[in-house]
């Protein structure tokens, strides 16, 4: 017998149990798309460069920049196996088998969860910082077509990098090896 318990219910549950993931997810954000151009836009403004030269500067951080990737990459992997770290042991899967959820909900709740953590936390930092950096470059340096193609490419670069590492995971049963079965993957 499964709970009537609605899905959306189930949802905000999981939300409340893993807020340290939201944390972790604002402070590399803010790192990455606020505090790193930041820097690099005053020291640029220090050196006189011009804004033509800073701006281009700024969009290769922002938008090309590889530790966006690398970022978005374990945050991929990280979520996933926070998210799904009860498989790995006997006793909290015995637990969850024994709440009267189906096993698909709990599934799905679980699945869209880790992407509702990480999402819109992404695509709040991306226009964040595409409004301040098109501010302080004086409006036209930055393109905002480009910035929104690229909070699509990041976001399907995580939805697939997250993917990986559940499948992994429910393959695997073990952490480490759900680690480097989605690398490999």
């Amino acid at each position: 017998m499964t709970s009537n318990r609605s899905l959306f219910n189930i949802i905000k549950e999981e939300y409340k149990n893993n807020i340290s993931l939201l944390a972790l997810s604002i402070l590399l954000f803010s790192i990455l798309k606020i505090i790193i151009p930041s820097l690099i836009y005053s020291n640029n403004i220090l050196y006189n460069e011009s804004l033509t030269d800073i701006a281009y500067k700024i969009n290769m951080i922002l938008n090309n920049f590889t530790g966006n990737k690398v970022n978005i990459f374990f945050l991929g992997l990280v979520t996933a196996i926070l998210m799904f770290s009860y498989l790995t042991k006997s006793k909290e899967v015995d637990f969850y088998n024994s709440l009267p959820i189906s096993r698909n909900n709990l599934f799905i709740a679980k699945y869209f969860t880790g992407i509702l953590i990480i999402v819109p936390i992404m695509i709040i930092f991306y226009l964040i910082s595409y409004g301040i950096f098109s501010i302080l470059l004086k409006g036209n340096m930055l393109s905002l077509s480009v910035t929104l193609k690229n909070i699509c490419i990041d976001i399907l670069f995580f939805l697939v990098f997250y993917s990986t590492t559940v499948f992994a995971q429910m393959l695997s049963g073990n952490s480490l090896v759900a680690v480097i079965l989605s690398i490999l993957i």
